[in-house]
C-alpha cells in the first residue's frame, strides 16, 4: 500500500530522519493534497453508459471543507432490483477504477453508487484516515442521497483493500447498510502498517523496529487529525450485527489473509470468510477469473432484502 517510490526517495536522503518523514507523508498524505480545482462531472466509461444512466455530484461534508464525488448508476433493464450497492475503491485509487465490478452488479439489476473517498479521484481532502473520517463522509453522502430519493432502501457495500476496511467500518457505523463484502481488508491499521513499511523499504524498513514504526504511525495520525487505533475493522465488526463476507487471496503478501481470518474469528454475527486460491493483492482488483464477482453476487442476492416488481 505504501508507494514503491518511497524506497528510492529514502535511499536518496541517506538519513533515517528523511525516511521517517517520507513514511509519515506516504501513510496519510492524500493524492489530492493541496488541490483546489475539481470537476463536478467526469467521463463515465462507455461500457457502463451502455447499460446504465448516470448522475454525478459532489456532496459537501458540512461543516468540514471536503466535498465528495459520487456517481449514481441506474441499470437500463425493465425490472431492476430494489437495492443499491456502494462500491469503495482501493488505496490512492478512485471510484471509476471499480468499473468491472460496477458493470457486474448493474447487469444483475442492482443500482450502483461509485464514491471517490476523501482526497482521492475527484474528491477534495488533504489526508487519508483509513476509515475514521471516511465513514463519517459516507454517512453524510447517504443522508444526501436519501433526502434526494436517489437510492433504494436496501443498501449493500462492496470494497477492496483500503475500500474493504472502510466498508466494514461504515457498515458498523450506519444501520442503513444491510450487507457487506470486504476483499483483502486489513484487520487494524496498527497491525498492517509494519508490513507495508518493510515491503516498501527493503533496507531501512527491515532495520527499524516495530516500536519505531508505531511511533511514525502515531505521528501520521497527529498530522492528519485521527487516531490510528480507531482505524480498526476488527473492532468495528463486533460493534454492530450485519452480514459480511470476507474474501482474501492466499497469495496476498501485502495484506496477508490472516487479517480477514482475524476479523472473522472475532465477529459475533453472521460473517463468512473465503480464501481464494492463487489470488494476490493486486490481482483482486483485476479479478481476471471472476471469482470475486461470483462470490459477491451470491452474497448480496442472499443477504440484501430485495423487492423485485
Amino acid at each position: 500500500m505504501l508507494r514503491p517510490l518511497a524506497a528510492g526517495a529514502c535511499a536518496l536522503t541517506l538519513t533515517a530522519g528523511g525516511c521517517a518523514g517520507m513514511i509519515v507523508r506516504t501513510i496519510v498524505r492524500a493524492p489530492n493534497h493541496g488541490r483546489s480545482e475539481f470537476q463536478v462531472s467526469v467521463a463515465i466509461p462507455q461500457p457502463i453508459l451502455e447499460i446504465a444512466s448516470a448522475r454525478q455530484m459532489r456532496i459537501s461534508m458540512m461543516p468540514a471543507p471536503e466535498r465528495i464525488w459520487v456517481a449514481v448508476l441506474n441499470p437500463r433493464i425493465s425490472q431492476p432490483r430494489t437495492a443499491t450497492i456502494v462500491l469503495l475503491h482501493g488505496w490512492r485509487k478512485r471510484g471509476l477504477d471499480m468499473e468491472k465490478f460496477a458493470e457486474c452488479f448493474l447487469r444483475d439489476g442492482y443500482q450502483v453508487v461509485l464514491v471517490d473517498l476523501r482526497g482521492n479521484g475527484n474528491s477534495s481532502g488533504d489526508w487519508l484516515t483509513y476509515g475514521v473520517h471516511e465513514t463519517r463522509d459516507l454517512v453524510a453522502v447517504m443522508d444526501t442521497l436519501k433526502e434526494k430519493s436517489l437510492v433504494q432502501e436496501s443498501i449493500g457495500v462492496f470494497g477492496i483493500s483500503y475500500g474493504a476496511a472502510v466498508a466494514l467500518q461504515w457498515a458498523a457505523r450506519d444501520g442503513r447498510v444491510q450487507a457487506a463484502v470486504a476483499v483483502a481488508s486489513f484487520s487494524s491499521l496498527r497491525k498492517a502498517v509494519p508490513r507495508y513499511v518493510r515491503m516498501s523499504l527493503p533496507v531501512w524498513g527491515w532495520i527499524v523496529s516495530d516500536a519505531r514504526i508505531q511511533n511514525l504511525l502515531d505521528e501520521a495520525g497527529r498530522v492528519s487529525g485521527f487516531s490510528p487505533d480507531d482505524a480498526n475493522p476488527n473492532a468495528a465488526i463486533r460493534s454492530r450485527d450485519f452480514p459480511a463476507l470476507l474474501i482474501h487471496g492466499d497469495r496476498d503478501f501485502l495484506v496477508p489473509p490472516e487479517h480477514s481470518r482475524e476479523i472473522h474469528d472475532g465477529a459475533t454475527y453472521l460473517v463468512e470468510f473465503i480464501e481464494v486460491e492463487g489470488l494476490g493483492h493486486n490481482a483482486a482488483f483485476a479479478d481476471s477469473r471472476g471469482r470475486i464477482r461470483e462470490l459477491s453476487l451470491s452474497w448480496f442476492r442472499k443477504k440484501l432484502r430485495v423487492r423485485e416488481d
